[in-house]
């Protein structure tokens, strides 16, 4: 008689997640303070040029300083008189955004096809609850009839618009207009800012700047013979429940999104030349943006920043097309300086940071 001693061994490792399948980046349409030109925007951001300035219709009392006026990055007051109400707002920008884009884009991507994927502010916001999508869709194609054939969608949930660009994905198309559009300096989310002491009044050197914008790229499976003007290769996000803890809290979420995405385009930490992203406005969002550099580039000087917020301002869900055109544009500024012997296009990643998610997607 025997016995049979059979040794236990561990489960073998789950398989690695399968990376998304890349995404070609094809056309950019963007409307903000700089124009409907995505170079004129990125160089407004490479230059760092300012677009905030006092709002005369929104002032605030400060102990010892009077009532100084609330900063806000608003579109020139000729275009746009400040008083104009958010829907009509959106209507202007989102309407002169898909227009740009248009002049950039072959008219057989404008088919119903075409998933035409648009995030709006939360209606639970207090500029949210006065948007009417079907309304406001009415509206732009007044202006843009192109976009018609289009299969349109609404967003408005605050998860993020790299959870709105993956619940996308899940579905079965090949072309996708991908559009973000907002506008915060209305005086209910103005006020809103101010009352919890985050927005940037006259005087002072740090704090929240409401802006607007919209932002939009076409992306496809399948480019064919258009010309692909960025890859996107990988996208993560990660919930952050202590955003904006960063003085007493380590906030893992933002590192945890860049690592995972890092990983889907087998891109190497090393290799990132160049950052977008959205963190500075606030003190808490330069020591995340410290404890994210830490764990990357310790020691080092780390890529190269582009900060969307210094010449824009905050512009809520429009921050992610916003970001990606820009790196579009950059991409293609690059490439014509390649033929001199510059350097070749960097590898970049833009994180945007919602009310209580990061999320970072590569290109």
């Amino acid at each position: 008689m025997g016995i049979l001693n059979r040794k236990k061994t561990a489960a073998p490792p789950p398989p690695p997640p399968k990376p998304p399948e890349p995404l070609a980046l094809i056309a950019t349409g963007v409307c903000t303070l700089a124009g409907t030109g995505d170079y004129a925007a990125q160089g407004a951001v490479q230059l760092k040029l300012n677009g905030a300035k006092p709002n005369p219709a929104l002032a605030l009392a400060v102990p010892d300083q009077g009532a100084p006026p609330v900063l806000t990055a608003a579109l020139d007051e000729e275009l746009l008189p400040l008083d104009t109400p958010v829907p009509e707002r959106l209507v202007f920008l989102l309407a002169h955004a898909l227009l740009a884009l248009a002049k950039q884009l072959d008219r057989r991507y404008l088919t119903a096809d075409t998933r035409l994927q648009v995030l709006l502010p939360s209606a639970a916001s207090a500029r949210g609850h006065a948007v009417k999508p079907q309304a406001l869709k009415a509206s732009v194609l007044q202006h843009a009839p192109a976009f018609a054939a289009c299969d349109w969608h609404f967003s408005r949930d605050a998860d993020g618009g790299v959870n709105a660009l993956q619940q996308c994905l899940d579905g079965d198309w090949q072309q996708l207009i991908f559009v973000g559009v907002d506008s915060l300096i209305d005086a209910g989310t103005v006020l809103d800012f101010a009352y919890d002491n985050r927005a940037m009044r006259a005087g002072a050197t740090q704090g929240i700047v409401p802006g607007e914008a919209a932002g939009a790229v076409a992306l496809t499976r399948t480019p064919g013979a258009q010309p692909v003007r960025a890859w996107l290769r990988g996208w993560a996000s990660e919930a952050e429940p202590a955003v904006g803890q960063a003085e007493t809290e380590r906030l893992p979420g933002l590192r945890t999104a860049i690592k995972t995405a890092l990983q889907q385009a087998d891109i190497a930490v090393t290799d990132v030349q160049a950052v977008s992203h959205g963190l500075g406005a606030e003190i808490a969002g330069d020591l995340e943006w410290y404890q994210t550099h830490v764990a990357f580039w310790r020691g080092q000087r780390g890529p190269k920043q582009q900060r969307l917020h210094i010449a824009f301002g905050d512009v809520g869900v429009a921050a992610l097309p916003l970001q990606l055109a820009l790196i579009a544009a950059e991409y293609d500024s690059q490439r014509g300086l390649a033929r001199y012997d510059f350097p070749h296009p960097a590898r970049c990643w833009c994180a945007t940071p919602p009310t209580r998610r990061y999320a970072a997607p590569f290109a």
